[in-house]
């Protein structure tokens, strides 16, 4: 087929750019995860840029092929944070509490004045 129309395609200019733009897009992306402070340093991330290529026939030739370009990326997961709770019955129901001793008041000085204030 020849035509001024068409150009030959390659891969930075399949569908305009997408394959850039994507790849641009997922790669920030994974970046953005390997400096995240709630993720696992030495975890390793993964980007996959993928092109669906699918003839289409007609009287048992190819007419034309759809394509699909998409980016996908395996990043670190958060990390999980670990406590305890105790189940206790309230009444009928069973309730949930939680003692996080490690845990200090943002604002103690307000938490001291609600007290004077109450007292």
């Amino acid at each position: 087929m020849e035509n001024e129309n068409y150009k030959e395609v390659n891969l930075a200019d399949l569908h305009n750019g997408a394959a850039i733009e994507l790849f641009a897009l997922e790669w920030d992306r994974v970046m953005d995860n390997i400096l995240d402070e709630n993720v696992s340093r030495d975890s390793v991330r993964e980007l996959h840029l993928k092109v669906k290529l699918k003839p289409v026939c007609k009287d048992g030739r190819v007419q034309y092929v759809q394509t699909l370009v998409e980016c996908k990326s395996k990043i670190a997961s958060n990390k999980g944070i670990g406590g305890v709770i105790y189940p206790v019955l309230k009444g009928k129901k069973v309730i949930a509490l939680e003692n996080n001793f490690s845990e200090q008041d943002m604002f103690p000085e307000e938490k001291k004045i609600k007290e004077v204030k109450n007292g």
